[in-house]
């Protein structure tokens, strides 16, 4: 798979195969992705 700062990593789909190293860049980005998403999208509400 590739990240969002086109990094390229090898999917994982064991039980902790979410658990890969973020980037600073990445990390901002997907806070922001999630920040522009509408709050049904996600099922949280602030």
């Amino acid at each position: 798979m590739t990240t969002l700062c086109r990094e390229r990593l090898t999917a994982d789909n064991s039980e902790i195969g979410w658990l890969w190293p973020t980037c600073a860049e990445c990390n901002g980005e997907a806070h922001r992705i999630v920040r522009d998403l509408p709050a049904s999208s996600t099922g949280w509400s602030a």
